[in-house]
């Protein structure tokens, strides 16, 4: 099967390749401090695996998920549903050359794998840097 980012499958696919070992969270944020009360955008949140892996090693931390795909957005709701972590992310759709938020909302930016499918990587870029503090 061709790779389609729209495919139900996508999910599955996206948290089996979590276990593998070059695709470790930890290792990637390793070098990234974060403070009790940090708002955190996982742009391009995709399955939600990284809102979840922060929701449960980081202590008290506000974490908004948001992806361009409707599909995506739920099968993440769906996989945070019954979890302690349920109170502590947000999902929402969101354009990323676009975000609904006011300029310095956000302390830390994580977009894993995201910027490879885009269209306007430099507009992307942009509004990240206009809603970081």
């Amino acid at each position: 099967m061709s790779y389609v980012l729209e495919a139900r499958e996508e999910a599955n696919r996206l948290e089996s390749q979590a276990e593998i070992p070059q695709y470790s969270l930890r290792r990637e944020l390793e070098s990234i401090t974060l403070y009790e009360k940090d708002r955190v955008l996982d742009a391009g949140c995709g399955s939600g695996l990284l809102c979840r892996y922060l929701a449960k090693n980081y202590n008290d931390l506000i974490i908004d998920g948001v992806d361009f795909s409707d599909l995506r957005i739920k099968q993440a709701q769906n996989i945070l549903k019954g979890t302690s972590s349920e109170k502590l992310i947000n999902y929402s759709r969101a354009n990323l050359e676009s975000l609904e938020v006011e300029n310095n909302t956000y302390d830390h930016i994580i977009s894993r794998y995201v910027f490879e499918h885009l269209l306007e990587p430099q507009v992307v870029s942009d509004e990240l840097f206009r809603v970081c503090k």
